[in-house]
């Protein structure tokens, strides 16, 4: 049977070209097998550690994928990006190790901790109203005006195949029988991780995972379109996509991928156990995997690797989230 990947034959090659773009640059995070977790849940479990990838989470695989990309096609004058954190930090970090400025569109709900963790990587902060409608337009206003070239946060060639460099991380780590469970809302990290698989030739399973707070992924595919959430009200900040990207959707309807949505106080107490079990302090989007399986809406065969997506919080507002 011809694989998605096969049928898409530059998205090979664009995910060929990230893995070694990125080789030596980004960390090959921990898998951290976790028996008592384990134990609790009934099977056998593990912990992709993307929360102590370069920047802080994942998203450090589709900005560097990204910005090298860009500077192998020609001269870039800079980069513009919106984002509701990590991508931002991770874009800044990336434009500031090749030399470039980068503007970043930020609406006033985002986080206090990564707006100021990106500001001090360099991104000059721009900020819109508090809608995504809003932030997409300044974003477009940037490109013509001042010819920035965008980077896209969760969409896009460049960007899902950055991400495809953990599914191909995965392949060489876990066993064929397992099913990975991944952090949802723009479809970006869970259609990457399931195009490295795929690439790898890995029969994994893959399960996105979203807050019922923004179900914007869950309801599309169940619609069988793109859906954008007029509200979307959840303490994962790092899954706020409010639409699904466009090639993300389509990946994820070919590899037939599901979603479990999840309670927000599934994903405190997700918080409240990682860091009793395990003492990992992670943001509340890479406790999503975990709610889902601590609501027992989704029951997996055989073993289960949770992606911890990233860990870019303030103590004190971790602390607030775990005693609420």
């Amino acid at each position: 049977m011809t694989s998605t990947a096969e049928r898409r034959p530059e998205l090979l090659a664009a995910v060929d070209r990230a893995a070694g773009r990125l080789e030596g640059r980004l960390r090959r995070t921990p898998l951290l097998w976790s028996p008592a977790l384990g134990e609790a849940l009934g099977f056998e479990l593990g912990l992709k550690l993307e929360n102590l990838q370069t920047t802080g989470s994942f998203k450090a695989r589709p900005a560097l994928n990204s910005v090298l990309a860009a500077l192998e096609r020609g001269p870039v004058p800079g980069f513009v990006t919106s984002s509701s954190g990590n991508f931002g930090i991770a874009a800044a970090w990336a434009a500031r190790g090749v030399g470039l400025p980068l503007k970043l569109v930020m609406m006033p709900s985002a986080s206090t901790h990564k707006t100021r963790v990106a500001e001090a990587l360099g991104a000059e902060i721009l900020r819109c109203a508090d809608d995504y409608a809003a932030r997409e337009e300044r974003v477009r206003a940037l490109i013509e005006k001042k010819g920035r070239l965008p980077l896209h946060p969760h969409d896009g060639e460049d960007s899902i195949a950055g991400d495809a460099t953990l599914g191909l991380e995965l392949a060489r780590e876990v066993p064929e029988t397992a099913t990975i469970m991944v952090p949802a809302s723009g479809a970006g990290l869970v259609a990457g991780v399931a195009l490295g698989l795929d690439r790898a030739g890995h029969p994994a399973r893959v399960q996105a995972c979203q807050p019922a707070g923004n179900g914007s992924l869950a309801r599309s595919l169940a619609e069988g379109r793109r859906l954008c959430s007029n509200r979307v009200r959840t303490i994962a900040d790092g899954l706020s996509a409010a639409v699904p990207g466009k090639l993300g959707f389509e990946l994820v309807r070919e590899f037939g991928i599901g979603v479990t949505e999840v309670a927000e106080d599934s994903i405190r107490r997700a918080l409240r156990l990682l860091v009793k079990e395990e003492r990992l302090m992670v943001e509340p989007a890479a406790a999503v995997p975990l709610a889902a399986l601590l609501e027992g809406r989704f029951r997996p065969a055989g073993p289960v690797i949770l992606v911890l997506s990233g860990a870019n919080i303030a103590p004190e507002d971790f602390a607030g989230l775990v005693r609420s």
